[in-house]
Protein backbone atom coordinates (compact mmCIF):
# COMPACT_ATOMS: atom_id res chain seq x y z
CA UNK A 1 0.00 0.00 0.00
CA UNK A 2 3.21 2.41 0.89
CA UNK A 3 4.21 1.67 -2.80
CA UNK A 4 0.94 2.61 -4.49
CA UNK A 5 0.34 5.95 -1.63
CA UNK A 6 3.84 7.21 -2.78
CA UNK A 7 3.34 6.46 -6.42
CA UNK A 8 -0.15 8.65 -6.63
CA UNK A 9 1.56 11.45 -4.72
CA UNK A 10 4.30 11.27 -7.14
CA UNK A 11 1.75 10.93 -9.81
CA UNK A 12 -0.41 13.86 -8.95
CA UNK A 13 2.76 16.23 -8.29
CA UNK A 14 3.94 15.66 -11.55
CA UNK A 15 3.11 16.00 -15.18
CA UNK A 16 3.91 12.18 -15.52
CA UNK A 17 2.39 9.18 -14.45
CA UNK A 18 4.54 7.39 -12.03
CA UNK A 19 5.14 4.11 -11.61
CA UNK A 20 7.53 2.27 -8.54
CA UNK A 21 8.45 -1.45 -8.83
CA UNK A 22 9.04 -2.97 -5.78
CA UNK A 23 9.97 -6.66 -6.84
CA UNK A 24 11.15 -7.83 -3.03
CA UNK A 25 8.15 -5.98 -1.26
CA UNK A 26 6.58 -9.50 -0.03
CA UNK A 27 10.17 -11.13 0.20
CA UNK A 28 11.65 -11.77 3.67
CA UNK A 29 15.30 -10.84 4.00
CA UNK A 30 15.99 -14.54 4.26
CA UNK A 31 14.30 -15.04 0.73
CA UNK A 32 16.77 -12.08 -0.58
CA UNK A 33 19.36 -13.73 0.46
CA UNK A 34 19.16 -16.37 -0.31
CA UNK A 35 18.54 -15.16 -4.47
CA UNK A 36 21.43 -13.57 -4.10
CA UNK A 37 23.56 -16.20 -2.65
CA UNK A 38 22.20 -17.93 -5.42
CA UNK A 39 22.77 -15.43 -8.55
CA UNK A 40 26.03 -14.35 -7.05
CA UNK A 41 27.67 -16.57 -4.30
CA UNK A 42 29.84 -13.84 -3.22
CA UNK A 43 27.50 -11.42 -2.77
CA UNK A 44 26.66 -11.43 0.68
CA UNK A 45 30.47 -10.90 1.36
CA UNK A 46 29.96 -7.87 -0.58
CA UNK A 47 26.92 -6.24 1.00
CA UNK A 48 26.43 -4.71 4.17
CA UNK A 49 23.65 -5.09 6.22
CA UNK A 50 24.04 -2.11 9.18
CA UNK A 51 24.29 1.58 8.65
CA UNK A 52 27.64 1.92 9.81
CA UNK A 53 31.06 1.47 6.85
CA UNK A 54 31.42 -2.13 7.53
CA UNK A 55 29.40 -4.24 9.34
CA UNK A 56 28.97 -3.89 13.39
CA UNK A 57 28.78 -6.88 13.71
CA UNK A 58 26.02 -6.67 16.70
CA UNK A 59 23.53 -4.71 15.67
CA UNK A 60 20.02 -6.69 14.65
CA UNK A 61 20.63 -6.38 11.19
CA UNK A 62 24.23 -8.20 11.46
CA UNK A 63 23.09 -10.84 13.37
CA UNK A 64 20.11 -11.87 11.31
CA UNK A 65 22.26 -11.80 8.18
CA UNK A 66 24.71 -14.42 10.41
CA UNK A 67 22.47 -16.44 11.53
CA UNK A 68 20.67 -16.86 8.17
CA UNK A 69 24.17 -17.79 6.60
CA UNK A 70 24.81 -20.07 9.15
CA UNK A 71 20.75 -21.85 9.11
CA UNK A 72 21.56 -22.08 5.02
CA UNK A 73 25.23 -22.46 4.68
CA UNK A 74 25.53 -19.50 2.59
CA UNK A 75 29.54 -19.55 2.40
Amino acid sequence: KNVKSLATAMTLSSSRIIRIEAPFKNKTREDIYKLGHRLDSTILEKSYTCYDVKECGVCPHCILKKQIIEKYNLR
